[in-house]
């Protein structure tokens, strides 16, 4: 059985034409699901089928070397949402064609991948601009054209935006970095859900550029991680593992409640409750069940009763993130 499946994908793309540059693009979201009890590593890719070129297509966070693929981290059981790009050029015959996307593990890509559903994209015709035939003849007016499109390309030149500089509002507030991407030239920048590194999500931190549903530049906004909805009734051990995975740190001083509808010593919820979204490396409180009688046996601080969930080193006194979210909080800026 394959690691992963596609929990939630459209069967269909919408285009929206641009009636100045003839070009169409549009978006969706596609899920995946991790079908297996421990955490996995997926590659989504782009399969462009019929006549449609792989360039047409993207994925919004991907790096630039490689826009069709993009990786991730999923937790057991877990979900990532992905959203897949359009863009056809003016001239593409009309008519209908369809693409999919591929879910490959990388521990075993040869043999364990699952394909979404045939997703379908409608190009419509397109329209040659109509020219007017010039009444006069143009080498009567040669001198004056050359120089007056002379002046024009130096204005267009100076003025056409050059591509919004990341490092100009990456870790930026969004009010900060919309007004930065206002005076290079892109006013009413939209905001976009980005890659979470370990901000606030609260505070809208910007950390990168990338594209919105329609191709235009936007700002994308660390989204922080949402807390997971099914630790209720977990032991203690399965729901730090859990809040590990996805990268969020359980605090050493964990609360407690008194229900008798509960085993004793198993988790009755979070402070603060899922699916609150918290910074990634953050730190969320689990409270923990215990007998009205007092008769449980609270673990203060939480590590002590997990040894298998410290560090590599012996007494080490913290729990740690898996490496792949690590390195995504060490290459963050300060």
């Amino acid at each position: 059985m394959p690691s992963f499946e596609f929990a939630d994908c459209p069967t269909r793309l919408p285009l929206t034409l641009a009636a100045d540059t003839q070009e169409q693009a549009g978006a969706i979201h596609c899920t995946i699901r991790n079908t297996t009890a421990k955490r996995q590593t997926a590659r989504l890719h782009i399969e462009a089928k019929d006549d449609l070129k792989p360039e047409w297509f993207s994925f919004v966070g991907a790096p630039p070397t490689s826009p069709r693929e993009i990786e991730q981290d999923i937790a057991a059981e877990g979900t990532f949402t992905a959203q897949v790009m359009a863009k056809i050029p003016p001239k593409t015959p009309p008519g209908a064609r369809t693409f999919r996307l591929r879910a490959t593990s990388e521990a075993s890509p040869d043999v364990d991948f699952t394909d979404g559903p045939a997703i379908a994209i409608d190009i419509a015709a397109w329209k040659e601009p109509e020219t007017k035939r010039q009444g006069l003849p143009l080498w009567a007016y040669g001198v004056v054209a050359l120089f007056v499109l002379g002046v024009i390309g130096v204005i267009a030149y100076l003025a056409w935006p050059r591509g919004l500089d990341p490092s100009l509002v990456r870790g930026k507030p969004f009010s900060e970095a919309a007004a930065i991407a206002s005076n290079a030239g892109y006013a009413n920048i939209k905001a976009v859900r980005g890659q979470a590194e370990g901000h606030d999500p609260a505070r809208q931190i910007v950390v990168g550029v990338g594209k919105d549903e329609v191709g235009a530049t936007a700002l994308l906004i660390d989204p922080g991680v949402p807390i997971p909805a099914n630790l209720a009734r977990r032991r203690v051990v399965d729901a730090v593992k859990l809040l590990l995975d996805v990268g969020i740190l359980p605090n050493q001083n964990p609360q407690f409640d008194s229900r008798s509808d509960m085993p004793d010593g198993v988790v009755t919820r979070t402070i603060p409750q899922a699916p609150t979204a918290v910074a990634l490396g953050g730190t969320v409180t689990i409270v923990l069940n215990r007998r009205p009688d007092g008769s449980g046996k609270p673990c203060v601080p939480l590590i002590a009763c997990l040894p298998d969930l410290v560090g590599p080193r012996k007494n080490l006194d913290r729990f740690v993130l898996p490496p792949s979210i690590q390195r995504r909080l060490d290459r963050r800026p300060r």
